[in-house]
């Protein structure tokens, strides 16, 4: 295939000839210059394909010898905006995501197949007991832990329950107070300690009863995504070497690292499950998407992270945008209105709350409702005449939602890319969307009692507008969004300002884009008579620590938890819209309702109840709009068509991309 339009920008060619150094000083890697001896894989034990009872042996990547033949294409680079740290040990690391999944280093207990979000991938078989109350499960039996070169001449074993038990009870955060892992809060919130049945099999008592689904997902089920993790090697390496080492099961071992610059992970021979088709994936920090491009255009790179509005501009010079996973995987990017604080007791614990000591309740912001009367710190002055504090803040959040151009935001922001979403739960792609569907007060009003709800802040809260439809599909319609204003009590002022607000943005899930996405609704609403300050707060660990101790309440255009619409009609929304996450990290809003919720779907037998169920959820969602969605855009990156053809890796949570295995290469 010819090149096409290779030329770039003399500033870009600087850049360009910076990282041409880079490649260089590391070309041994894949030009027979071995820095250390490689290690070679143990003679392959013959074995059948793979079943949902059993696993094969696997040659894995021994702890000694040379290195494996190279395969026919030999080398994919890929430009992405940060190489992070590895991160060895989620459960003493920083709160991000560790290399082990991502880079397909290490393997889940269950992965999505058919539909199924828990199709057996490290575990053999599962079962919950008839009351809910424990499941068990059983690891496949002969998975070796590879051995990266990096700790050539140690032998990690194989898989056992045993290395499941132990990194279950180590990121629980309500096991282990100092677990800093991913998926700490969960963990917490649906299992008590575990325990070894037998050398393959372990049984875990639940906090709560669960029949839905566990968040030991590859997908991300419960937004956890963990990669099983070898105890011998943190006994062998200890504490402080592990975190920079990352051992795992998978069909990749790590075999160069160095945060904020580059990343080299090495292929398995024979692995148990799938075999790369690539012998090395290597990834080099480029934080400008620009140079990203012109190193596509170069050939220096045969992949790279873009933001969707210069796809256009690498589709000029020969290059195409490919999905990295399924087509309905995507990334949301919504206004989460954190602050609004409904729940007076723990969820799951019964503590009392107090929500109405946070600074969320400090004084009166316009998009808070405050459901908590004489216990508040400030005195509501500005409802109108009946009208409660809840009802006037979801009005504003109603307006503030009708305001937002989303057919803008994907076909000018996201150069087409993508559908507009509305809120983070529901919309197009998912399953149960239903773009003709509405909701009016008095169906909120019966979901809620059916729910056991009757006493919950948001039943039966008086409205001006009792018989409105409040539609599925939000039109952009201003003078809707003004008059909605006008009716919660916000007149424009003498200059045309009803109220100040603040958003707080910083390069999200979609990356540098979510900056364009929040400029676009600070725009949208400073045209209804909002005055709009945008806010750049670094998110980690600024404003993520406010969101964990439910002070934050300036919104956040970001996404928030729900990261594919590749889900079963019947998954429960996530818990961490609700208390059942504390002490540990939520979005920053709390629902009595939501949290009720969350507990009944996961502990509901039947099917078709956690479907009708789920869409009760919704509907709620909808009418109270804690999300204001802006767009949803594909999991994918910008790659060299004359190098790689596709690359369609299972669902999962992880944002953008994952799993290299699944990279094909052009022929």
């Amino acid at each position: 295939m010819a090149k096409k339009g290779r030329d770039f920008p003399l500033p870009t060619l600087r850049i360009v000839c910076q990282w041409a150094c880079i490649f260089i000083a590391v070309a041994s890697l894949a030009c027979g210059q071995e820095p250390a001896p490689m290690p070679t894989p143990a003679p392959p034990t013959p074995s059948a394909p793979p079943t949902a009872t059993a696993a094969p042996a696997s040659a894995g990547y021994g702890p000694t010898g040379t290195k494996p033949p190279v395969r026919d294409v030999a080398v994919v680079i890929m430009a992405v905006r940060e190489v992070g740290p590895v991160i060895g040990d989620p459960a003493t690391g920083p709160y991000r995501t560790s290399i082990r999944g991502e880079f397909g280093i290490g393997d889940y207990l269950f992965m999505q197949q058919d539909g199924d979000p828990m199709a057996p991938m490290l575990a053999s078989a599962w079962e919950i007991s008839p009351d809910g109350s424990t499941v068990s499960i059983r690891v496949r039996e002969g998975i070796p832990f590879n051995t990266p070169p990096v700790t050539q001449n140690m032998d990690y074993g194989e898989l056992t329950a045993d290395d499941v038990v132990w990194m279950l009870n180590r990121h629980n955060l309500a096991l282990n107070p100092r677990s800093s892992a991913g998926d700490a809060n969960q963990f917490a919130a649906f299992f008590e300690e575990a325990n070894t049945t037998g050398e393959y099999s372990l049984e875990i008592p639940l906090a709560k009863p669960v029949f839905f689904g566990l968040p030991l997902t590859e997908m991300g089920i419960h937004r956890a995504v963990p990669a099983v993790e070898s105890r011998r090697a943190f006994d062998l390496l200890g504490p402080d070497r592990i975190q920079d080492i990352s051992v795992g099961t998978g069909p990749f071992v790590q075999r160069q690292w160095t945060p904020g610059e580059l990343g080299v992970v090495e292929a398995v021979p024979d692995n148990w499950l799938k075999t790369a088709k690539i012998e090395t994936f290597r990834v080099v920090q480029t934080p400008a998407s620009e140079t990203r491009i012109a190193m596509l255009a170069s050939d220096l790179a045969d992949a790279a992270e873009i933001d969707l509005s210069d796809v256009p501009n690498a589709r000029l010079k020969g290059l195409e945008f490919i999905p990295t996973m399924r087509p309905n995987d995507t990334v949301t990017v919504s206004v989460v209105f954190v602050g609004n604080l409904w729940e007076e007791f723990h969820g799951r614990t019964g503590e009392p709350l107090e929500p109405w000591n946070s600074p969320a309740y400090e004084r009166d912001y316009a998009w808070i409702g405050n459901p908590w009367g004489d216990k508040s710190q400030y005195t509501d002055t500005d409802n109108p005449d009946g009208m409660s504090d809840m009802e006037q803040a979801r009005l504003v959040r109603w307006a503030l939602s009708m305001a937002i151009d989303r057919d803008h935001v994907v076909e000018e922001i996201q150069a087409g890319l993508g559908t507009p979403l509305y809120i983070e739960y529901i919309g197009p792609l998912y399953p149960g969307w239903d773009p003709d569907r509405k909701v009016v007060k008095s169906k909120i009003d019966a979901i809620l009692e059916k729910h056991g709800c009757a006493d919950c802040p948001t039943h039966d809260v008086w409205s001006p507008t009792p018989g409105r439809e409040w539609p599925w599909r939000i039109p952009l319609d201003r003078v809707t969004s003004e008059e909605l204003l006008d009716i919660a009590g916000y007149p424009r002022g003498e200059d045309g300002t009803r109220f100040e607000i603040k958003i707080v943005k910083n390069p999200c899930e979609t990356g540098d884009l979510c900056l364009d996405q929040a400029n676009a609704v600070a725009d949208a609403w400073e045209e209804i008579g909002v005055g709009v300050t945008l806010l750049r707060e670094q998110m980690f660990p600024i404003v993520s620590g406010r969101m964990t101790m439910r002070e934050q309440f300036w919104p956040l255009v970001i996404n928030c938890i729900v990261e594919t619409a590749n889900t079963p009609l019947d998954w429960p929304f996530p818990p961490h819209d609700t208390s059942l996450t504390r002490p540990g990290w939520g979005c920053g809003f709390e629902s009595e309702f939501l949290a009720k919720m969350q507990l009944k779907i996961t502990s509901e037998r039947d099917r078709g109840l956690r479907e009708s169920w789920h869409l009760d959820v919704a509907d709620w969602m909808y009418y109270w709009q804690l999300f204001n969605g802006i767009a949803q855009q594909p999991k994918g990156v910008v790659v060299n068509p004359d190098r790689i053809e596709s690359w369609s890796a299972r669902s999962s949570m992880l944002p953008v991309w994952h799993r290299p295995e699944f990279i094909v290469p052009a022929r």
